[in-house]
């Protein structure tokens, strides 16, 4: 199998709710971070969803997330209704444009159903570019929460998940992505992704992000 399986936490390190302890060193926090679980989006990567479960994993991350007071933030793409926000040079997001795709407040941008969404426990940001720090508040929010730890899920592997990891790793976050909390539109595209981004990131399994990070 493509995944090798990396150690994502020294036995030195405690969890107690988002806090990260480190024995003789500054503590830190983590926050879970979703990308692009809206129906517009997931449509695309449906095999991928059902077939590891995806959907299953991001409810077992909210879960230990919730139960542990660790921010959960949903990030979703959209644009308004005449597409200001579009990027016209993007042969991608021309054909968004152009199919009338990915307006706010339309189904199309609905976090799936599927999905443990609470609008009034998670933080949502808005982007209009496939990197979720690009022109939003993202990195504002993670300060704000003193946030040093990025466990991030997503769609699709290779495009928001990584631009988004990509940004986070040059802003000298720690970024973990689960592997199996994440959909492309083909398998091959999402583990290519996937080994490319073991270069500067951990990459690892859901039951392994609760059992060591979220202290089972």
């Amino acid at each position: 199998m493509y995944l090798r399986r990396y150690k994502i936490i020294c036995c030195d390190l405690l969890f107690k709710g988002n806090i990260m302890v480190e024995i003789g060193n500054n503590s830190s926090c983590t926050a879970l971070v979703l990308l692009d679980f809206i129906n517009g989006i997931a449509v695309n990567s449906k095999a991928l969803l059902q077939k590891y479960s995806v959907f299953d994993n991001v409810n077992k991350l909210i879960k230990y997330a919730r139960n542990r007071e660790i921010p959960i933030i949903f990030v979703k793409v959209g644009f308004s209704e005449d597409y200001a926000e579009l990027a016209n040079n993007s042969p991608v997001f021309r054909r968004i444009r152009d199919n009338g795709l990915l307006k706010l407040n339309s189904d199309q941008t609905d976090f799936c159903s599927e999905i443990d969404f609470r609008l009034s426990d998670d933080i949502v940001v808005v982007k209009h570019r496939f990197n979720a720090f690009y022109g939003t508040n993202l990195e504002q929010i993670l300060k704000q929460l003193n946030v040093d730890h990025l466990i991030i899920a997503g769609i699709s592997t290779h495009v928001a998940v990584s631009s988004t990891a990509r940004d986070a790793h040059d802003r000298d976050y720690k970024v973990t992505i689960v592997a199996d909390a994440c959909a492309a539109a083909d398998e091959i595209t999402h583990h290519n992704a996937l080994e490319i981004m073991h270069y500067f990131c951990d990459v690892e399994l859901t039951d392994n992000v609760c059992k060591f990070m979220f202290e089972v």
